[in-house]
Protein backbone atom coordinates (compact mmCIF):
# COMPACT_ATOMS: atom_id res chain seq x y z
CA UNK A 1 0.00 0.00 0.00
CA UNK A 2 1.05 3.80 -0.62
CA UNK A 3 2.74 5.74 1.99
CA UNK A 4 2.12 9.41 3.04
CA UNK A 5 3.83 11.12 5.46
CA UNK A 6 2.90 13.83 7.92
CA UNK A 7 5.21 15.89 8.91
CA UNK A 8 5.31 18.28 12.40
CA UNK A 9 7.62 19.54 15.17
CA UNK A 10 7.66 16.92 18.00
CA UNK A 11 4.63 14.66 16.15
CA UNK A 12 2.41 14.38 18.99
CA UNK A 13 -0.02 16.94 18.11
CA UNK A 14 -0.76 17.72 14.67
CA UNK A 15 0.81 15.16 12.75
CA UNK A 16 -0.69 12.24 14.91
CA UNK A 17 -3.86 13.67 14.39
CA UNK A 18 -3.07 13.82 10.47
CA UNK A 19 -1.90 10.37 10.85
CA UNK A 20 -5.18 9.33 12.71
CA UNK A 21 -7.99 11.29 10.07
CA UNK A 22 -6.38 9.63 7.40
CA UNK A 23 -6.04 6.29 8.28
CA UNK A 24 -9.81 6.71 9.84
CA UNK A 25 -11.57 7.43 6.13
CA UNK A 26 -9.97 4.20 4.71
CA UNK A 27 -8.24 5.72 1.57
CA UNK A 28 -5.98 3.98 -0.76
CA UNK A 29 -2.56 4.89 1.37
CA UNK A 30 -1.78 4.10 4.98
CA UNK A 31 -0.65 7.40 6.57
CA UNK A 32 2.10 7.47 9.10
CA UNK A 33 3.95 10.43 10.49
CA UNK A 34 7.10 12.15 12.03
CA UNK A 35 8.31 15.02 13.57
CA UNK A 36 11.66 16.89 13.04
CA UNK A 37 12.51 17.75 16.53
CA UNK A 38 10.63 14.52 17.68
CA UNK A 39 11.74 12.52 20.37
CA UNK A 40 11.14 8.68 19.46
CA UNK A 41 8.62 6.75 22.11
CA UNK A 42 6.42 9.84 23.48
CA UNK A 43 2.70 9.62 23.75
CA UNK A 44 0.42 12.04 21.47
CA UNK A 45 -0.38 15.07 23.90
CA UNK A 46 -3.58 14.10 25.61
CA UNK A 47 -5.91 16.75 24.23
CA UNK A 48 -4.23 15.56 21.07
CA UNK A 49 -5.88 11.90 21.74
CA UNK A 50 -9.22 12.96 22.73
CA UNK A 51 -10.49 14.88 20.15
CA UNK A 52 -9.32 12.27 17.46
CA UNK A 53 -11.07 10.16 19.96
CA UNK A 54 -14.32 12.33 20.10
CA UNK A 55 -14.56 11.59 16.12
CA UNK A 56 -14.35 8.06 16.49
CA UNK A 57 -10.48 7.81 16.02
CA UNK A 58 -7.49 6.24 18.47
CA UNK A 59 -4.19 7.72 19.55
CA UNK A 60 -3.84 5.79 22.72
CA UNK A 61 -1.29 3.50 21.58
CA UNK A 62 0.39 6.48 19.36
CA UNK A 63 4.07 6.30 19.86
CA UNK A 64 6.02 9.78 18.41
CA UNK A 65 9.11 9.18 15.61
CA UNK A 66 11.65 11.28 14.62
CA UNK A 67 11.95 12.28 11.16
CA UNK A 68 14.49 10.39 9.06
CA UNK A 69 15.56 10.06 5.59
CA UNK A 70 14.39 6.72 4.90
CA UNK A 71 10.68 7.47 5.63
CA UNK A 72 10.93 9.98 3.60
CA UNK A 73 11.98 8.07 0.60
CA UNK A 74 9.24 5.14 1.50
CA UNK A 75 6.37 7.84 1.12
CA UNK A 76 4.95 8.38 -2.14
CA UNK A 77 3.56 11.44 -0.44
CA UNK A 78 4.97 14.39 2.00
CA UNK A 79 2.62 16.44 3.84
CA UNK A 80 4.28 19.55 5.92
CA UNK A 81 1.92 20.81 8.57
CA UNK A 82 3.67 24.30 7.81
CA UNK A 83 6.55 25.98 5.42
CA UNK A 84 9.06 25.46 7.92
CA UNK A 85 8.24 21.26 8.13
CA UNK A 86 8.19 21.81 4.07
CA UNK A 87 11.63 23.57 4.33
CA UNK A 88 12.89 20.65 6.84
CA UNK A 89 12.34 17.81 4.53
CA UNK A 90 13.75 18.99 1.65
CA UNK A 91 16.91 19.85 3.99
CA UNK A 92 17.04 16.30 4.65
CA UNK A 93 15.64 15.15 1.61
CA UNK A 94 15.82 17.34 -1.49
CA UNK A 95 14.99 15.12 -4.41
CA UNK A 96 11.68 14.62 -2.49
CA UNK A 97 10.52 18.04 -3.83
CA UNK A 98 8.41 16.83 -6.08
CA UNK A 99 6.46 14.93 -3.86
CA UNK A 100 6.27 17.13 -0.75
CA UNK A 101 3.12 19.68 -0.23
CA UNK A 102 2.00 22.04 2.37
CA UNK A 103 -1.31 20.60 3.69
CA UNK A 104 -3.27 23.59 3.93
CA UNK A 105 -2.11 24.94 0.69
CA UNK A 106 0.05 28.25 1.20
CA UNK A 107 -1.51 28.34 5.00
CA UNK A 108 0.44 26.93 8.18
CA UNK A 109 -1.49 24.62 10.99
CA UNK A 110 -1.02 26.07 13.68
CA UNK A 111 0.51 24.31 16.52
CA UNK A 112 -1.48 23.87 19.78
CA UNK A 113 0.38 22.43 21.61
CA UNK A 114 0.25 23.33 25.05
CA UNK A 115 -3.46 24.79 24.55
CA UNK A 116 -6.40 23.66 26.38
CA UNK A 117 -9.09 20.99 24.46
CA UNK A 118 -10.87 23.72 22.62
CA UNK A 119 -7.47 24.65 20.95
CA UNK A 120 -6.94 21.21 19.69
CA UNK A 121 -10.39 20.72 18.68
CA UNK A 122 -10.13 23.27 16.37
CA UNK A 123 -6.62 22.18 15.41
CA UNK A 124 -8.41 19.29 14.16
CA UNK A 125 -10.99 20.68 12.19
CA UNK A 126 -9.02 22.48 10.28
CA UNK A 127 -6.87 19.34 9.59
CA UNK A 128 -10.14 17.38 9.02
CA UNK A 129 -10.89 19.91 6.33
CA UNK A 130 -7.01 20.31 4.67
CA UNK A 131 -7.07 16.21 4.46
CA UNK A 132 -10.56 16.03 2.96
CA UNK A 133 -9.41 18.86 0.24
CA UNK A 134 -6.25 16.46 -0.12
CA UNK A 135 -8.13 13.20 -0.94
CA UNK A 136 -10.13 14.88 -2.99
CA UNK A 137 -7.57 15.61 -5.05
CA UNK A 138 -5.62 12.65 -4.72
CA UNK A 139 -8.44 10.41 -5.88
CA UNK A 140 -9.21 12.55 -9.12
CA UNK A 141 -5.57 12.06 -10.35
Amino acid sequence: MKKVLFVCTGNTCRSPMCEAYFNMLGAQYVAHSAGINAVDGSPAALNAVKAVSDAGGDLSKFKSRRLEKQMIEESELVVALTSAHLRAVLAISPEAASKTILLNGSCDISDPFGGDYQIYRECFEEIKYAIDELLSKINHK
